[in-house]
């Protein structure tokens, strides 16, 4: 076997000293027609990117960056032979071609050792959402095409440069293995030109296209320009931009903690959590001592996820931290709640089928930490009351979200929660997740534990480890806040105290109300004196 290829494959075991897990590869000898290469699950990077943003900006906001041009005017017809492509650059004894297809493999990619040729696999074309086992009806596509990079600036830069480009896996965004068929397609077009067939991958391509342009500082013609804005306004408003870099690395067996060096697929995650009969009987809501204040910050963890989820500043009468107000949005359903009454908090994985997967052999402090788990948005999150109720303690072989944008994200999270707790499935619960994942969620990521909620700003529900080019579903709008009008009373009046609704807007500003035998008073600031956020006078305690 060529050394350098052996070393490539010893890099495919790695180790997390945090779970003490080793991922195994099926090395085999030199005398071997065929050896396993590991997928290369991509990482997550970090929040913080090279643009210098605290948050992954919008793909609407990275286009605004890039620079407009007149694509460039050569009489060079073959512009593909100016790209050395298909290279080996890191002198590893496989070729670009064959890195990314190893890369992308869901299962080991069986490869010809003795020149690293990729034999089979399991590749999912994004562009028409096409399975494939065997290389020979794939390609690997330069997202940005080599002949539109080089009319958008790639005719001025050096060879070497150019070569760079052609073979760039320093990110897994501008190689992508697609079925033939559709690369031929696509050929140098650029988003107005084509779009893949699927739908509901269009937003993440147009976001990857934008990412390589802004990454490489190369230009968009007008036409260009303003077919990608219309396209992002319309329908991918909320789509972001990951930071550049997410090296690849090789899968893991088990959900790694925080700090670890990537994501990988929830098929994997999922292939680790054993199956076991559940223990049915014995539980009791109250044997899970939920709502506490764990950090002692004066915040129960029901107000601590509703402060860290809406979308706006959520509004807090300091007197017991009580959340009045606020933006939130429910993927369950995809709609957009202002009342926390409309809103409750979701164990993703519900408190009896922990109990029923292993939770009824936990201490009580164990069962406490896992009832009020802030150390992941994944564990809790803020739904529409009916959504909740109507979920109740099933796992996703009796119910799904009624949005079907967030179907992946949702089981994701369920295998994310049960592998994070050490809990266990039964053979339906286990069965069913394999099928909806294989058939609709294949390449959908798990990454890292540990990112913990934000009880401060706003947060617009994307993980700092959500994968590269994630799409957020794009919600409702927010239904109007309503405004309460009070007819001004004389100063030692008699009149009538109305009822009024908390948090809603009011005036005029010093009305007197009422809402369930407590006096509100309609006020621009919380009861602090700190003023709202939009500085209109809200209904709140006084």
């Amino acid at each position: 076997m060529n050394s350098q290829l052996s070393k490539k494959l010893q890099r495919t075991l790695v180790v997390f000293p945090a779970i003490a897990m080793v991922v195994s590869v099926g090395c085999v000898s030199a005398s071997s027609a065929h050896t396993d290469v590991s997928p290369i699950a991509k990482k997550a990077p970090s929040i913080v990117n090279e643009m210098g943003s605290a948050a992954w900006p919008t793909a609407l906001s990275v286009l605004a960056r890039l620079k407009v041009a007149t694509p460039i005017a050569t009489g060079t017809k073959d512009k593909r032979a100016r790209f050395r492509h298909w290279s080996d650059l890191d002198k590893d004894g496989c070729d670009t071609r064959s890195e990314v297809l190893i890369a992308e493999s869901s299962t080991p990619a069986q490869i010809d050792a003795a020149k690293c040729q990729v034999i089979e696999g399991d590749w999912l074309s994004l562009f028409d959402g096409v399975r494939h086992t065997n290389t020979s009806n794939l390609q690997i596509d330069h997202m940005v095409p080599l002949a539109e990079a080089w009319v958008s600036g790639a005719a001025s830069w050096s060879a070497a440069k150019r070569e760079q480009f052609a073979n760039d896996l320093d990110d897994p965004r501008p190689l992508i293995a697609v079925t033939a068929e559709m690369n031929r397609k696509k050929n140098a077009g650029a988003p107005h030109q084509w779009l893949p067939p699927s739908k509901s991958y269009r937003c993440t391509y147009l976001s990857d296209w934008v990412a390589i342009k802004n990454k490489w500082k190369l230009s968009v013609d007008v036409v260009e320009r303003n077919a990608i804005r219309k396209l992002l306004t319309t329908s991918c408003k909320t789509t972001t931009v990951a930071p550049w870099g997410s090296k690849q690395t090789a899968s893991t067996t088990t959900i790694p903690s925080k700090g670890a060096s990537g994501s990988q697929t929830a098929l994997a995650v999922l292939a680790t959590i054993p199956q076991a009969k559940e223990q049915q009987t014995g539980y009791q809501r109250s044997l899970f001592k939920h709502w506490s204040d764990l950090d002692g910050d004066g915040c129960s963890t029901r107000e601590e996820v509703l402060i860290a989820e809406s979308l706006t500043k959520a509004q807090v009468d300091a007197y017991g931290c009580k959340v009045v107000a606020g933006d939130w949005y429910s993927p369950y359903d995809n709609r957009r709640y202002e009342y926390p009454s409309d809103v409750d908090i979701d164990h993703v994985v519900a408190l009896k089928e922990a109990w029923d997967s292993g939770a009824h052999s936990w201490s009580a402090s164990k069962r406490e930490q896992f009832a009020n788990d802030l150390s992941d948005e994944r564990s809790l999150i803020a739904v529409k009351d009916s959504e909740n109720q109507s979920k109740s303690d099933k796992d996703p072989s009796n119910w799904l979200p009624k949005n079907s944008a967030y179907l992946c994200t949702y089981l994701a999270n369920w295998v994310a929660v049960k592998a994070q707790w050490g809990l266990s499935m039964d053979t339906s619960e286990w069965g069913r997740i394999k099928n909806l994942l294989t058939s609709s969620c294949a390449t959908t990521t798990i990454a890292p534990w540990g990112s913990g909620k934000s009880t401060g700003a706003a947060s617009t529900g994307g993980s700092s480890s959500a994968p590269v080019g994630t799409t957020a579903p794009v919600a409702s709008p927010a239904p109007a806040v309503p405004q309460s009008t009070v007819a001004q009373q004389p100063s030692g009046g008699s009149g009538t105290i109305p009822t009024i609704t908390p948090g809603a807007y009011c005036t005029p500003e010093g009305a007197k109300g009422t809402f369930n035998a407590k006096s509100y008073v309609c006020a621009t600031t919380n009861a602090s004196g700190v003023p709202y956020s939009n500085g209109r006078a809200r209904w709140r305690q006084g």
